[in-house]
C-alpha cells in the first residue's frame, strides 16, 4: 500500500522489515502496562511487520528507529488517523486502545484533565475510542492525550464499549486486556524520534 499525503508530495511507503522489524516491537513493548505484558508474547507468534517511511528511503536507513530526520511527522500522523478510521469503518465492532508505556496512572492529577475517553487496568491508563464512533476528531484528541516518548496503539475487534465500564472507569478483570489483544488486528508504535510509525500487522 502506498499514500500520497495531502499536503507537498511527499509518499509514503509499508517497508516490510522482518525480524529486525519484530526486535523493534519487542523492545518497545518490554514495558509495565498490563496491555503491553499480554501484547508482547501475542505478538511474537504471528504477523508481520513494516515501517512508514518516505518513498526511496533506503533498507539500512529504515532500521535505524532511534533516528529522526526522516519525515515530517504531519504526513506521518495524517497517514496514522487514515489507517485507523479504514480500520474502524470495515471493523465497527472493534476498538482502538491507546496505551500509556511512560508515566501517567490513574492516580495522577494531568490524567482527570484529558479529554479522551479513558479506562484503567492495575493503575496504568488507556484511552480508547469505540469504531463505530471513530472520526479525525476522536482519534486526533486519543493520540494527543498520551504522554512521554513511547507510542503504542493497537486496532482491536473486541467490542470493548464505554456503556459498560462502571462508573469509575476501572477495569478489574484481567480477562478482558487479554480479550481485546487476543482480537488485535494491529499494533502502531512510534519509531525514528517519533517521526513516523512500525506496524505490526495479524
Amino acid at each position: 500500500m502506498t499514500t500520497t499525503t495531502p499536503a507537498t508530495i511527499a509518499k509514503l511507503v509499508e517497508l516490510p522489515l522482518g525480524q529486525v522489524g519484530l526486535n523493534y516491537v519487542r523492545s518497545s513493548l518490554e514495558s509495565e502496562t498490563s496491555f503491553c505484558r499480554e501484547m508482547l508474547p501475542f505478538v511474537m507468534k504471528r504477523g508481520t511487520v513494516f515501517a512508514v517511511i518516505p518513498e526511496g528511503t533506503s533498507a539500512s536507513r529504515a532500521m535505524q528507529f532511534d533516528t529522526g530526520g526522516l519525515v515530517r511527522t504531519r504526513f506521518t500522523d495524517r497517514w496514522l488517523v487514515e489507517r485507523m478510521l479504514s480500520a474502524c469503518r470495515a471493523h465497527p465492532e472493534g476498538v482502538l486502545v491507546f496505551d500509556q508505556p511512560w508515566g501517567r496512572r490513574k492516580r495522577d492529577r494531568v490524567v482527570t484533565a484529558q479529554k479522551a475517553p479513558e479506562f484503567f487496568h492495575d493503575d496504568f491508563v488507556y484511552h480508547f475510542v469505540e469504531a463505530k464512533d471513530a472520526d479525525e476528531a476522536r482519534i486526533d484528541t486519543a493520540m494527543s492525550s498520551i504522554g512521554g516518548f513511547l507510542f503504542v496503539a493497537a486496532f482491536s475487534l473486541y467490542p470493548f464499549v464505554a456503556s459498560k465500564l462502571p462508573a469509575d472507569l476501572t477495569v478489574q478483570d484481567d480477562q478482558a486486556i487479554r480479550n481485546i489483544v487476543a482480537q488485535t488486528q494491529e499494533v502502531y508504535i512510534s519509531a525514528y524520534d517519533h517521526e513516523s510509525y512500525v506496524v505490526w500487522r495479524k
